[in-house]
């Protein structure tokens, strides 16, 4: 199987797994999850129908596979990079001289938070009793 094919399977693989921990994390009330699943299916797609084209020996013009390449390329980069941010910053130590906390993201569903909102209430809780 050619580079492009192995780099789309691996991009499927890669945004399946982060489905998964999303969902794990925030459930189906995260309503940015299932963008992931649509990811990790068209990379799986894309990926296939490589592999059946070279095993078929069918002829792809470069006007078609080059941009297509540096599209999954510049994507795949995009998103190692936007994940190493969120981990480094997220693991930074929070400083204990603020006047006020801000929590951002996630819904209520009517009076009930959700998982994902429960949890970054319970990090400010946690760090205002840390600071006060």
């Amino acid at each position: 199987m050619n580079l492009f094919g192995v780099l789309c399977i691996g991009l499927g693989v890669i945004a399946l797994v982060y489905f998964l921990i999303c969902m794990g994390y925030a459930g189906l009330s995260a309503s940015f999850t299932p963008i992931w699943l649509l990811v990790s299916l068209v990379a799986f797609g894309m990926g296939f129908t490589l592999r059946y084209i070279e095993k078929n020996e069918v002829h792809i013009s470069e006007w078609i596979s080059c941009p297509a390449f540096a599209i999954v390329v510049i994507a795949a980069t995009a998103f190692v990079y936007a994940e190493a941010l969120v981990i480094y910053y997220g693991n930074q130590t929070a400083p204990t001289d603020v006047e006020y906390v801000i929590v951002l993201g996630a819904r209520v569903n009517g009076t009930t938070i959700t998982r994902s909102l429960k949890r970054r209430l319970d990090t400010a809780i946690e760090y205002l009793e840390e600071n006060q």
